[in-house]
Formats: structure tokens, sequence, C-alpha cells
């Protein structure tokens, strides 16, 4: 039977923790780091170059292929774990004294979002970006070699849009939480990207909705005509439209249309979101006597979507700018509209989000802890990889969680993998995230891992990974060849 576990990591994120501080190594030739080239920031599951340029202090005659390593503590004989997918490169040939040679090798990030919270933790809190230091040491197949390699930290988002230093950084946190609900809110579009500057219609709006608040997906009923018009044969949005309009969340106009190109601004943004929130337009309480802008009045004419900005204002979701207005006709972009949608739908109540995986990793999930494991395309039939998710234990609800990992045949995606085992289902029981909360409060690392030890004897074949999370299936892995 397979061996089936979930970790909780109250440590901080931190990529082989450890100090180098002149601790002696295996050397195995002589020469040290003398400079590298690292990016600050890396797209989740995404590849990046890095390269070292090292100097050598002696005659020393290279004959071997050398990988990038991440190591765990710098001490005599230290563990090596390649938690970072990377390549080897053939050095061949004799170095002269304080000659200098650059490795140029190519990484792949994990898949996880670096997200960890301030302290204390309230209900409020939302998730930052924050960054691991990785310390980097080469390796001949032999052992370290004697080097001088700093920490280097790096941050991991899901689109290289919102990293560090993009317009789109001030949303990350949201971002990713939306990006790893289940069921997920947003993704991105097919060059990686996630637009954040990009205006929001009110076709993608609905889509939005209806994925935020869980609606389920209704069958169209010709109800505008300019949809009506749109479809060849289906409008792409049609059954998210049904299932708002069914939900009281969305109407169309006088006209009998929908309009579903027109952009979205903040008023009518705020009209979505607090009809989901209060299960509909008639459960939404009429507004204050006293209006919270001056733009957006109850008096002498009150403003069309006056009520639910209000609604909107009581429950957290929406503000005004430092001049005091709110600014109903600005344009709502895809990262406010992020932001929004998650202090509708993932701040007030409990929510399954996915910080890291599903993925695969060579790494002993029973003695090494989560900081950024590799995820391999191969791995050999006697020792396959461990399958893992990570979540949000900050966001995750008070319940149970299930897990199910399965291995299928790439080829025939439905048919589960040939061997001594069918698929590991886990329950991560509601006391263990209550105690991952209690950590997090300590820590301000959110992170709850579910792990699955894949059983030895697989046929050699290329195989997919499907995880499912309380009944809904999430991203596939590519293809992982046991060979």
């Amino acid at each position: 039977m397979p061996k089936m576990k979930f970790l909780s990591v109250a440590a901080l994120i931190a990529l082989c923790v450890g100090l180098f501080a002149g601790a002696a190594l295996a050397a195995v030739d002589s020469w040290e780091a003398t400079g590298s080239t690292f990016p600050s920031a890396l797209v989740w599951d995404a590849g990046a170059a890095v390269s070292v340029d090292t100097t050598n202090d002696g005659s020393t005659t290279w004959d071997s292929d050398y990988a990038l390593k991440s190591v765990e503590g710098i001490t005599a004989g230290a563990t090596l774990l390649d938690r970072w997918a990377t390549t080897s490169v053939l050095v061949v040939g004799t170095v002269i004294p304080s000659g200098t040679y650059t490795f140029a090798f190519d990484i792949t990030a994990p898949p996880i979002a670096t997200l960890e919270y301030n302290l204390p933790i309230v209900p409020t809190s939302v998730a930052v970006v924050s960054s691991f230091d990785c310390t980097w040491m080469l390796d001949n197949g032999s052992g370290l070699v004697d080097t001088d390699a700093s920490q280097n930290p790096i941050s991991i988002v899901r689109f290289p849009d919102i990293e560090a230093g993009t317009a789109g950084a001030w949303a990350s946190a949201q971002v990713n939480a939306c990006a790893g609900r289940v069921p997920l809110i947003v993704g991105g579009y097919p060059d990686g990207t996630y637009g954040p500057s990009i205006a929001v219609t009110r076709d993608q709006m609905a889509v939005f909705m209806q994925r935020a608040m869980e609606l389920d997906l209704e069958t169209y009923l010709l109800g505008f005509t300019d949809v009506n018009a749109l479809r060849t044969p289906t409008f792409w949005a049609e059954e998210q439209i049904q299932a708002c309009v069914d939900a009281g969340i969305v109407g169309g106009y006088s006209d009998g249309t929908y309009r579903p190109a027109l952009v979205v601004n903040r008023d009518a943004m705020a009209v979505f979101v607090a009809r989901g929130m209060a299960g509909g337009d008639s459960n939404v309480p009429s507004g204050p006597s006293t209006a919270t802008f001056p733009d957006v009045p109850v008096s002498p004419v009150e403003h069309w979507a006056y009520k639910y900005v209000e609604f909107a204002v009581d429950n957290l979701v929406v503000g005004g700018y430092p001049d005091g207005t709110y600014r109903p006709g600005d344009p709502v972009t895809r990262d406010q509209m992020a932001v929004f949608v998650y202090r509708a739908a993932i701040q007030p109540s409990g929510a399954v989000v996915v910080l890291a995986g599903p993925a695969v990793t060579t790494v002993d999930t029973a003695t090494a802890t989560y900081d950024g494991w590799s995820s391999p395309t191969s791995a050999p039939t006697a020792t396959p990889p461990d399958a893992y998710i990570g979540f949000d234990a900050v966001k995750a609800p008070s319940a149970d969680i299930d897990v199910t990992f399965e291995l299928r045949n790439a080829a025939t995606p439905t048919t589960v993998a040939t061997g001594n085992y069918t698929s590991g289902l886990l329950t991560i029981l509601a006391a263990d995230v209550d105690d991952a909360k209690d950590l997090t409060d300590v820590s301000g690392n959110p992170y709850l891992y579910a792990t699955w030890n894949i059983s030895a004897g697989l046929t050699q074949d290329d195989y997919i990974l499907v995880t499912t999370v309380n009944g809904v299936e999430l991203t596939r892995k590519p293809t992982l060849t046991i060979n």
C-alpha cells in the first residue's frame, strides 16, 4: 500500500538554510566561484538562465559533468538536495592558474508561490510575496566543489507580469490566491502572462463571478439579442452569463442586449460583487442615509449604484482614493478585479487555495522540509518520485480536505497507470488544518502539504499526474517519464 502523509511546515521559507562561514567541504577541484548572475524573480515551474563565474587558484584538469546544486546546511559532507531542476555542464580541458571559466546553467523554478503573512495574522490579512535565500554550489558527481557561492534571494510567482518591479506586482498576492483557489477564479493567457492592466469586460466579469461564487453552469436561454448574434454555434461565456442571471447577479439592458464587450467600471464592479455576496439583487440592503463618497451620492439624486457601493464598502471589498472619492466611472483592470474578487470570495470565509504544485519530486518528502523541491520530468522505475500539493493554511476552512493523486498513461489519459497501486487518496483532517493555522500564527508561513509516496515497480512509460481536491480536478502535470 503506498505511504501517504501530510506536512505542515512551521519554519519560514528558506532554500538551503545555512550560512557559509568557512566550513570545510570535500574539495574536488581547486577553484572557487567569483561571481554569479541569478534572477531576482522566477515564474512558477518555468526556466531561467544562470551563470557562475569561477576563478582557478591552481593548475586543475577539468574533465567532468558539473551540475548546479542547492545545499541544505553548509557543512562538511553537506547533503545534496537537488530541489531545483538544473542542467549539467560538461567541462573538458586544463585551466591555467588564475584562469577563469563561466558555467552557464538552466534552472527550473519549483511550482510554488513564495508567500508569507505578516504577524499578527488577522481575518483580513493578505499574504505578501516573499523570497528565499538560495545557496547554490557546484557538484561534479564526486562531491561538492570548494566554492564561495553566495546566497541569492529569489521570489516565485505564477505570472511574469506580476513579479516585483512590474506594474501588476501590487496585486500579486491576490492574483496568486485567485489563480490557486479550488476551483480557480482567474487564469492567464496562452503566452503565460496574466495581463494585469487589461480592462475587464462584462462577459469576462460574468465568468469571474460564476467561478468566484461557485455557481453551477446553466444552459443559455437565448435571453440577449447581442449574445445570440455572437453564437457560432455557442458564445464562449454564455453559460456563465446565464448562471449569473439565474443567481440575480447580472441583468440586461432595456433594449434586450447584454453588451458583453462593454468595459466594467468601478460602479458596475460594485454591483456584480454586492449581488454575488448578498445572494442576488433583492438581498442587497438599501444604503445608509449618509454617503461614504461624494461622487457616489445619496442626494439630491441617488447614484444608480449607491447601495451596491455602500454594501461593498461595508464588507471591506472596495475603498476610496486618498482624495476621498470613489471614481465610479473608472474602468476596472484585471489586477483590480482580482483584488475585489479576492476580498469578496476568499477573504471573508474559508477557501482552499493551492500555493504549491500539484507536482512530483525526487526529494525524500519524509525527511526534507519543503523549501522549493524540483519537479523532474523523468525518474527511474525503482525509485519513482513523490507527488505533492501545498495549501494556504491561513485561508483553508476548518474542515477536511480530500486529495487524490493518480498517475495515468499519457497516451490514454483515462487509463490509470499499471503497477502495484491504483491511486493515492489522502484526507487532511480538520484538526490538522487547525494545527497548521496555529503554527502559521507563530511563523507567518502558511504552507500545508499533502504528499503521496508513489510505489516502485511502474511500467516504463510516459505518465501524467492527475490531482483532485475536494472533487475538483486541477491542472494536470505534464508528461513524467518512468525509465
